[in-house]
């Protein structure tokens, strides 16, 4: 089977394989080795002569209880060599119930087929990815500090969800924590000042999405009173007076 050899170099390592080339039965599923909480993931199905115009239903079971993780998602395949393909989401208010999970059954029930085909995922909370920028590296005391943040989702593509911004000063104490959401993947802070008496040293913005505090991202700035740097212009002329008819007045520059 070409398309299924080629599917099989093009997946390999990044991908769970569900298959079986019997001569009266040929099936090819693939999907994510890992699903991303609350994440649409893609699963693809090709099936053989014999398994034409029946239905494959496809879903996300727990490993030990069997409780359903997934909405069930099904496909039908009316030609060879045709693939469909069907989102599965591994649901996120279900989590609670089992604790920090690291692995869920991808099951397949196929009509005419006995039995259930499963393989075994990997599951993360990790929901995209933030990014924090500000305005500048260094602050004043009473300065504002200007930021913002830019979400995406794991394809690199703004991402609209509800994260938690949390800011530390240099004492590690927290002293701002509220839940935004972003516009298009960007939120744009209302400034925040630095208070007059705040402790020198360096504060932190952290970032993450509600319920993925594991991957948290941390903006750093440092907080001390600085100067710009000042210095003096001489300018001396080489004549200490000059003509309204001069043509030509020199002068000297001196600056430290």
């Amino acid at each position: 089977d070409t398309l299924h050899s080629r599917l099989l170099k093009v997946l390999g390592g990044r991908y769970s394989l569900l298959n079986a080339t019997f001569s009266w039965l040929r099936f090819f599923i693939s999907a994510p080795n890992v699903f991303h909480v609350g994440v649409k993931e893609r699963v693809y199905v090709q099936l053989g002569k014999a398994l034409l115009n029946k239905r494959v239903t496809l879903y996300l079971e727990h490993e030990e209880t069997t409780h359903l993780m997934s909405q069930k998602s099904s496909t039908v395949c009316t030609e060879e060599g045709q693939i469909q393909t069907v989102e599965l989401e591994v649901e996120r208010d279900k989590l609670p119930t089992f604790g920090d999970i690291p692995y869920l059954l991808l099951v397949a029930e196929m009509d005419g087929v006995t039995g259930r085909k499963m393989v075994r995922v990997l599951v993360s909370q990790h929901r995209g990815y933030i990014f924090i920028q500000t305005d500048q590296p260094i602050y004043n005391p009473t300065q504002q500090v200007r930021y913002r943040i830019f979400t995406l989702n794991h394809s690199m593509k703004p991402h609209d969800d509800v994260f938690q911004i949390s800011i530390f000063n240099a004492a590690g104490n927290r002293i701002m924590k509220t839940l935004k959401r972003a516009t298009d993947g960007i939120f744009t802070n209302i400034p925040f000042n630095i208070p007059d008496v705040s402790e020198m040293g360096v504060w932190r913005i952290v970032a993450h999405y509600q319920g993925d505090e594991k991957n948290a991202v941390t903006r750093e700035f440092q907080v001390k009173k600085f100067v710009l740097p000042s210095f003096e212009v001489t300018v001396i002329p080489k004549q200490s007076y000059f003509l309204l008819n001069t043509e030509q007045f020199t002068f000297t520059i001196l600056a430290k």
